[in-house]
């Protein structure tokens, strides 16, 4: 664990399932006030987490979500291509493309994002909404409701990647009125958790992380092909949409094949009526997230060709969802999908040597990719920063009894530099941290939680090292900020 999203999420939620339940549901005030939904503490899990404390007083902790994304990635990745009828070798072959892919690993091992890698939501978003008249039980018809509201209480841009996803689905069965529960739950569901009583913030800027089209070809020096354009604006690397150096193998192989046989594909790639429909509701709500991810720019291998500027009847979305790049992803893994379910179309047409061999190689480089962004991350320097940190925390802290209380006397941006030692602080026991970092936060309310005049013997003060500083029973330095022990 690094300076990253990951700490401060994690230093939030610890301190949210100690705490007394509070209305709105996610209302965190052990830590800044930030509400638990805009600290990305992934309320279902939280919620879960809560209760299994009270009832037992065992407290699960954030690391636990990297274990579940970990898990149900593969497992919806299963289900997903499962409903698209592949042979049982391409069905093997998209989910193990699938499960060693960057986009998943790099949200969880780069920014560390843990609740935003929950893309497995996702997938189960596109398998959820029957799309065919057949006789199915009442909980394969409203599935889409218990999808949809663990998106919506696990991250907000995958929320709304589910939202849209299921409500083709539903627009493709006609399913007029339980499209209105699309819109209903979600609305429900942050009301409760108190995110629709937050103040607003907009966020500006959209246009900067808009996707560039060329994107699915650039792992951001995470994969082990490299990179095949340069990026002018940093932003753009917010967003991994690679589908990996594997898939890319077997889109040359399938090409190869194309030319060589002359014909696109031997067979069709989705087999009976139901998968069809399925491919073509994944294909519609994917290039819809695609074209909102553009922010009506035209980019291309690093390059803008053509800027329009958002109509304001979007601006609000725009304002919302900053960072549109993301919404790309499930174009990415519907591509992934195809490029495995295309290749096992030529099973038939080729040796079963030469075509184990080429999707053996596939598997290796996807393998290769993951290998590879393990190894990057966390930078040894930063490795190096988290210990150090922690030392000074626990020289500070570790022998000496205190009150679990933490003052700041610190300006806004400051902030997002202490989400580490935050957590650190909750480590050493701390249960109320007066201002600390969190998504929306406004500079107005830094700095009417920011300063130390009520602060009493035994609690902690964060201020810069070169500040004024009160009477310290211990102090340490952490990066340019002092950790004062009253």
């Amino acid at each position: 664990m690094i300076d990253t999203d990951y700490p401060n999420a994690a230093a939030a939620f610890e301190l949210f399932i100690r705490a007394p339940w509070h209305w709105p549901l996610g209302e965190n005030p052990g830590f800044g006030g930030v509400n638990l939904f805009f600290s990305d503490g992934a309320p279902w899990f939280a919620f879960i987490a809560k209760g299994i404390y009270q009832l037992t007083g065992i407290a699960l902790s954030l690391h636990w979500l990297v274990v579940i994304n970990m898990v149900l990635w593969p497992v919806m990745a299963w289900r997903l291509v499962g409903t698209l009828h592949p042979t049982p070798a391409g069905r093997w072959l998209a989910v193990l493309l699938l499960t060693f892919n960057l986009i998943v690993m790099v949200r969880l091992i780069g920014a560390q994002h843990i609740a935003l890698g929950s893309y497995w939501v996702v997938l189960w978003a596109m398998c959820t909404v029957p799309l065919v008249r057949q006789s199915v039980s009442w909980w394969r018809r409203w599935e889409f409701l218990l999808a949809l509201g663990v998106a919506v209480w696990s991250h907000a841009y995958l929320g709304a990647m589910a939202a849209l996803i299921i409500l083709v689905g539903l627009v493709m069965t006609r399913r007029w009125w339980a499209m209105a529960w699309v819109i209903i739950l979600p609305l429900l569901l942050l009301y409760a958790v108190g995110a629709l009583q937050a103040e607003s913030t907009p966020m500006g800027g959209a246009k900067a992380y808009g996707v560039d089209l060329a994107a699915f070809t650039k792992s951001l020096g995470w994969g082990v092909a490299g990179n095949l354009y340069d990026i002018h604006e940093p932003t753009q690397g917010d967003a991994i949409l690679y589908l990996g150096t594997g898939v890319w193998w077997l889109v040359f192989a399938c090409v190869v094949m194309a030319v060589w046989q002359r014909c696109l594909s031997p067979t069709a790639l989705f087999g009976d009526t139901a998968a069809c429909y399925r491919w073509w509701s994944m294909l519609l709500a994917a290039s819809g997230l695609l074209l909102f991810a553009m922010s009506f720019d035209l980019r291309m291998a690093g390059h803008v060709w053509l800027r329009v500027d958002i109509p304001s009847i979007f601006l609000p979305l725009y304002e919302s969802f900053r960072v549109t790049g993301r919404f790309a992803a499930p174009l990415a893994f519907a591509v992934v999908i195809v490029v495995a379910l295309w290749w096992s179309a030529w099973c038939l047409r080729l040796p079963k040597s030469v075509w184990w061999s080429v999707s053996l190689v596939a598997v290796v480089l996807q393998l290769a990719d993951a290998r590879h962004a393990g190894n990057l991350s966390p930078p040894v320097d930063w490795q190096a920063s988290a210990a150090a940190q922690g030392e000074v925390v626990a020289d500070v802290l570790g022998q000496q009894p205190w009150s679990g209380r933490v003052f700041k006397q610190v300006g806004f941006f400051e902030l997002e530099e202490q989400r580490l030692l935050d957590y650190l602080l909750v480590q050493q026991g701390a249960r109320d941290i007066r201002v600390a970092h969190g998504a929306r936060l406004t500079p107005e309310a830094v700095e009417k939680r920011s300063g130390y005049h009520n602060a009493q013997r035994g609690d902690v003060v964060i201020l810069r090292d070169d500040a004024q500083k009160p009477e310290c029973r211990r102090y340490g330095v952490v990066k340019q900020f002092g950790v004062c022990l009253l």
